[in-house]
């Protein structure tokens, strides 16, 4: 019952998603700078471990535009210049956890080695100043009191998540636990 819905669902939510990544990329012009020479280049995003409990991921594909932005595209196959950006998807709670933390252990980068230095580079580097876009919606006074609401709901959701980090490792069976080996 799922699947029919994440197929029709899947092309616009992805399509959010592209739009958000460009606008955090053009946000940030040392970002499109350091894309921009990778022009042509694809990122091919893979979620390892999916739950089997929710519909399948769709195929996710970038093409790097002139620009320095993304373009999503048909799934890349094995073409040359394809970078593998590829996320443990397997617990969706300790992955978030993590993510919230800046912790990036859960993510690889395989093939083109100088698109994996510039991604790693944006990765590290690049950040949503969400009190910038708010302050262009409803003016600089109520976007900082929204943006501190927001950094307090963060907080509570980061502590929420770091709790949770214990259940999620226990459900998980331990099994992506550092040194076990299955």
């Amino acid at each position: 019952m799922l699947e029919p819905l994440a197929q029709l669902l899947g092309p616009a939510v992805l399509d959010r998603l592209t739009l958000a990544l460009n606008h955090l990329l053009a946000a940030e012009p040392e970002a499109t700078r350091r894309l921009a020479p990778q022009a042509g280049r694809r990122v091919r995003l893979i979620l390892r471990g999916w739950p089997a409990l929710l519909p399948p991921a769709p195929p996710v594909c970038w093409e790097i535009t002139r620009a320095g932005l993304l373009e999503r595209v048909e799934a890349a196959g094995d073409a040359p210049g394809v970078l593998d950006l590829v996320v443990d998807a397997s617990n969706p709670v300790r992955l978030a956890a993590q993510w919230v933390a800046g912790d990036r252990s859960s993510v690889s980068l395989q093939g083109d080695a100088e698109l994996a230095a510039t991604l790693a580079w944006l990765m590290d580097h690049l950040r949503w100043d969400v009190e910038e876009d708010l302050s262009r919606l409803m003016g600089d006074v109520a976007a900082r009191q929204a943006a501190t609401v927001l950094r307090a709901l963060g907080a509570a959701v980061r502590a929420a998540l770091k709790a949770m980090a214990p259940l999620a490792a226990r459900m998980d069976g331990g099994a992506n636990r550092p040194g076990h080996t299955g």
